[in-house]
């Protein structure tokens, strides 16, 4: 069940192993024959990582704050007096997604027409695995 819960993770491309290490044989074989593998402590593992890893840690608003003064300190004159960008956009998803956990831990089920709106910044992290930006929310 743990797994279960971090899939749309894993499938919307959030995890990203190495192309090769000494352990990524053994670790990809106990991940693909689970559960009907003989052992289940790396995919266990992995499962609690990934679910440890989306929620909010101590410190995080102040890694923010740092992130955007960075941000600001480097955009030229023009851009700092432009007024904010829209918080949500407008996404489509490629076919065949039913739903989608963001790098933000929001879960949004996706409908029929594929077309979901989210924060631009959970935006940025889909583009990568097909998603389209359609515009502003």
């Amino acid at each position: 069940m743990r797994m279960h819960a971090q899939t749309a993770m894993i499938e919307n491309g959030f995890v990203h192993i190495p192309e090769s290490a000494p352990w990524l044989a053994e670790y990809l074989h106990e991940m693909t024959v689970f559960p009907n593998g003989k052992h289940d402590d790396q995919v266990d593992s992995t499962a609690q990582f990934l679910d440890w890893f989306k929620k909010p840690f101590p410190g995080q608003n102040i890694f923010e704050l740092y992130q955007r003064e960075h941000e600001l300190k480097h955009q030229s004159e023009p851009e700092r007096r432009k007024p904010p960008r829209p918080v949500n956009v407008r996404v489509q998803a490629p076919p065949g997604i039913g739903a989608v956990q963001t790098f933000s831990g929001r879960h949004i089920n996706v409908g029929p027409d594929g077309i979901v709106e989210m924060s631009e910044g959970d935006a940025f992290y889909l583009i990568s695995a097909g998603w389209t930006i359609l515009g502003d929310a």
